[in-house]
């Protein structure tokens, strides 16, 4: 990975040094623009809005501080190159990435490059590791009008239609599953599933409440109900004790 990165400092040595740096070690860090002023520098930032700013703090009658206060720099990495470590901490307090010490020192742009290397490739494993577990969280419905991707935590309940299954799920959708219940009840990642009998699976979390009107029974869920017999009426009541 190349880092796109501009360069502030009111030194064009101070400026040169850092390129020379990137091109002698074979830095991955794409230099796609310099400043010696907040001002010429504020326009490139705002252009290429890159991953690294190395940014001088003493600069003639400004601070690199100062750009901090008047540009949103969250997408980017400030890593402040200065002659005075008095500022490390007011660097710190005001979100930089790292605090480099003139005379530049290559040991520190390694360790730098390190750093953000080892963190890109964190960061690559938890998003893939993210989007595994979103897929996992998922529901597959292959249907006779195509195929459907629920999340579980929206399905309210699975009921037996023959050799096909119902689907009901977010406020009173529906699709049918060519799959029978007992073969979809497998891939039910959720421990909020609960079988009730042999034609109903429902979602405890989804479930609002279980009411006898006269003969009829009925179990309430998040945007929708589901008529049943008393006898799923009385188990589904168990559960709730």
């Amino acid at each position: 990975m190349s880092y796109k990165t501009i360069i502030i400092d009111d030194d064009l040595n101070g400026i040169n040094a850092i390129i020379n740096l990137f091109d002698q070690f074979d830095f991955p860090a794409e230099v796609v623009g310099t400043a010696q002023t907040i001002e010429e520098g504020i326009p490139q930032l705002n252009q290429h809005q890159p991953d690294l700013l190395f940014l001088d703090i003493e600069m003639k009658n400004e601070s690199g501080f100062d750009l901090l206060e008047i540009w949103d720099s969250k997408n980017t990495k400030v890593i402040f190159c200065t002659g005075y470590d008095q500022y490390a901490i007011k660097a710190l307090k005001n979100g930089a990435y790292d605090y480099i010490l003139k005379p530049l020192d290559y040991k520190e742009f390694m360790a730098l490059f390190k750093k953000l290397d080892e963190e890109s490739v964190e960061n690559e494993e938890k998003s893939e590791s993210t989007e595994k577990e979103e897929a996992k969280a998922k529901l597959t419905i292959k249907s006779p009008g195509g195929v459907y991707l629920i999340d579980f935590c929206e399905i309210n309940f699975l009921k037996a239609d023959g050799r096909y299954t119902q689907i009901h799920y977010d406020n009173e959708k529906e699709c049918t599953s060519s799959q029978n219940l007992g073969s979809l009840e497998e891939t039910l990642e959720c421990a909020d599933f609960q079988r009730i009998n042999k034609s109903l699976i429902i979602n405890r979390d989804r479930l609002k409440g279980v009411e006898k009107r006269g003969a009829k029974s009925f179990l309430f869920f998040v945007g929708g109900e589901l008529e049943v017999t008393d006898g799923i009426r009385k188990s589904t009541l168990k559960l709730l004790e």
